[in-house]
């Protein structure tokens, strides 16, 4: 059986921050073929609205994860989602390596990923599955920093996961900066006074902030440093030319019709209610 001419026996999609998806046929299922997604949820920090890992039902969730099920079950398929084996990824690199590596080889038919991470050998969609903003945050002793120009010679820490364009962007003003070990601990860092600034998306800025009552140390900026968008990106064969509209002409009509902030919205609810653990 194929299925806008690709085999339902061996398909697979992966999805960023990481997340792989694998077609396989199913006894049970027949007639709807069962996507395996492998999520990094358990090895990243938390993002909420977007992907986090719930571990009382010991699955990924978020708003990313329930826009790809409802996608995928708009095109007749089953998810079911896993979580990598290994957790020896130490930054972003590492794991952007492993999943693009994945697609490469053919183990893995899609990925999520930013434009400046594709090449020619891939096709992308035209609407972003996530789109974030990355805001400074600042300790509250200096100066609100206007802009990324105001921020040389001040002590910089990042997490492992930020993205290379990010670290891009500070080598670009000369700004030295150090690795974390996670989100969070750069905010820390930041409150007790051993780094000046850090860089992050604006969903888990302030999230942390309010969670570790930080408001008063910090200073989040209210104009992003740079906006980062993730599409679905498959290899340009003929096949998924044909495949890949179908599935971005989903996102399309979650982007006219405001679905994508609806979600965004339930899921933020969601984790302020529930955080890491939702009661089975």
């Amino acid at each position: 059986m194929n299925v806008y001419g690709l085999s339902i026996s061996r398909i697979s999609i992966l999805f960023i921050l990481g997340l792989s998806l694998q077609i396989e046929s199913s006894n049970v299922f027949a007639e709807q073929p069962i996507i395996r997604m492998l999520s990094g949820a358990s090895i990243v920090s938390p993002s909420p609205p977007l992907l986090w890992y719930d571990y009382c039902r010991q699955r990924s969730s978020g708003s990313s994860i329930y826009l790809l099920d409802r996608t995928i079950e708009e095109l007749g398929f089953q998810l079911k989602m896993e979580e990598p084996n290994s957790t020896t990824f130490k930054n972003f690199e590492d794991w952007q390596k492993y999943y693009l590596g994945q697609l490469k080889n053919g183990h893995n038919d899609m990925v999520v990923i930013s434009k400046d991470e594709s090449n020619s050998t891939l096709i992308l969609g035209k609407y972003p599955l996530i789109s974030l903003q990355y805001l400074i945050v600042s300790r509250s002793e200096i100066p609100p920093p206007k802009n990324i120009t105001e921020l040389y010679n001040r002590k910089a820490v990042l997490a492992p996961y930020a993205p290379e364009s990010l670290k891009k962007l500070l080598r670009d003003h000369n700004i030295e900066f150090e690795l974390t070990s996670s989100v969070r601990e750069s905010f820390r860092q930041i409150k007790q006074g051993k780094a000046d600034f850090t860089i992050a998306n604006n969903h888990i800025s302030h999230m942390i902030a309010h969670s570790e009552n930080m408001l008063e140390n910090i200073v989040i900026s209210k104009q992003p440093v740079f906006d980062r968008k993730l599409y679905l990106a498959m290899e340009k064969t003929h096949a998924n030319i044909e495949l890949l509209p179908q599935l971005d002409s989903v996102f399309a009509r979650y982007h006219r019709n405001k679905h994508i902030d609806s979600i965004n919205q339930t899921y933020m609810q969601k984790w302020v209610r529930y955080g890491t653990c939702e009661p089975l």
